[in-house]
């Protein structure tokens, strides 16, 4: 049977550490990093490098429209 997961990949050790034992443990993991319109692009560049580091599928979402709705702001 597969053991499917997916992990919330942040440029943290917690996060990374997760990630490494469900891989250990033969999981099947996909990666997802959440672009919530961060400061410094290496938050999302430390992600990536450790995605490709485990072997994980990798994918960015981007979410910082989040802020133009709490905000109250239309960029379009």
């Amino acid at each position: 049977m597969r053991r499917l997961g997916v992990v919330l990949l942040l440029d943290s050790l917690d996060s990374t550490t997760v990630a490494a034992l469900a891989a250990c443990q033969g999981y099947e993991l996909s990666a997802v990093t959440v672009c919530y319109g961060q400061a410094h692009r290496r938050e999302i560049e430390a992600a990536k490098a450790v995605a490709e580091a485990l072997g994980l599928r990798h994918r960015v979402v981007d979410v910082a429209f989040f802020k133009d709705l709490v905000l109250g702001t239309n960029a379009s």
